[in-house]
């Protein structure tokens, strides 16, 4: 969405969100107490060069966006209203945003996410977002995963205490000196090429993933 799309109203808040989003988060993510486990299992990748598409789902967001910061990471991000301030923030910590989502821009969306690799950047997704259903792999990730030639890396965030919003994806966010396990799990390799037909089983196997290293995480607990 364009900037002469919103009123002078919308634009003020934009700088707000954009200005203290970012500082907020910050602040509050250097109070937690970080667990990390499963990194080695990027190991033989990155000593190759490769990169990788980290997927998670849609509540784990806040946390995920501060330990992943500065990195340059691709993330698609829908051209809605509300896009638009995720975008700002996630520029402000170092993320490269992709305007797009299933419904608006997609296509466009799809293709510049398939050449995250080459261009030598990592890319994440959140399989289920932008509006769910919950824990649902939508096809654009096994899309973008074959077409740049990425595998998939599932990483889940955990976090006591916490708070769980009223939302569809349950929203969640780490409380001030908590406890935060972030688990990355093994990569999944996907063809580089496949039928339409297997589009849905591929992403059956990234559910799968996901929500296996979901219980994990909260198991470490």
């Amino acid at each position: 969405m364009s900037k002469q799309a919103f009123g002078v109203k919308d634009r003020f808040l934009l700088w707000l969100v954009s200005f203290l989003g970012p500082l907020l988060l910050l602040a509050l993510g250097r109070t937690w107490r970080t667990t990390w486990r499963g990194n080695e299992k990027l190991r033989e990748i990155r000593g190759r060069g490769g990169k990788v598409l980290y997927a998670s789902w849609h509540k784990n967001i806040l946390p995920l966006a501060y330990f992943y910061r500065k990195q340059g990471i691709h993330i698609m991000i829908s051209e809605h209203r509300d896009g638009e301030f995720i975008a700002r923030v996630a520029k402000r910590l170092g993320y490269h945003p992709v305007r797009g989502s299933s419904t608006h821009g997609g296509s466009r969306a799809l293709f510049e996410m398939s050449q995250v690799g080459n261009k030598g950047f990592d890319a994440a997704i959140t399989p289920d977002g932008p509006k769910g259903p919950k824990r649902e792999v939508q096809p654009g990730t096994v899309v973008i995963a074959s077409r740049a030639n990425l595998p998939v890396v599932p990483v889940s965030a955990c976090a006591k205490p916490c708070w769980k919003l009223r939302s569809w994806d349950e929203f969640l966010i780490p409380k001030p000196f908590s406890k935060v396990v972030i688990l990355v799990a093994k990569p999944l390799h996907l063809p580089p090429k496949f039928e339409e037909a297997q589009i849905e089983p591929l992403s059956q196997r990234v559910k799968e993933s996901l929500n296996e290293n979901e219980t994990e995480a909260k198991n470490l607990f």
